[in-house]
């Protein structure tokens, strides 16, 4: 691969190099780098400019998009508290959104709340 930037952490190094160092499956971080590419791609129009920028993160970490999912979708989960109506009640289109990233994160949720609405219910129930 060619540097387009120069002085990237990554430079010269190929994934199997960033898997020896980390000691991790080259499945998994061939993984990462498509979603890498997706995300880097936010920022430039240049496949190349964005595939450096990822390995440069992998490089780092390379579980680096994994976690930068888990924090964004943190954020999110802030946002939509935040904009609720009333500290003591959540709407319902937000508790449902809520349901659904905590469903996509943390599965087990559906043991104790099987839908949506049995969620929405009991949060405005604790928070009356």
């Amino acid at each position: 691969m060619t540097d387009i930037i120069n002085g990237g952490l990554a430079d010269n190094k190929t994934l199997e190099d960033i898997c020896n160092k980390h000691r991790c499956n080259l499945e998994d971080l061939n993984q990462q780098l498509l979603i890498g590419l997706k995300v880097e791609k936010e920022h430039t129009d240049n496949p190349g400019i964005a595939k450096e920028i990822a390995m440069d993160h992998l490089w780092e970490d390379p579980k680096y998009y994994t976690k930068l999912k888990k924090v964004e979708e943190s954020m999110k989960l802030m946002t939509l508290l935040k904009e609720s109506d009333s500290l003591f009640k959540i709407k319902p289109a937000l508790a449902y959104e809520i349901y659904d990233i905590l469903k996509k994160e943390v599965p087990e949720i559906t043991k104790k709340f099987p839908n949506s609405n049995s969620f929405f219910y009991l949060i405005n129930d604790k928070l009356k």
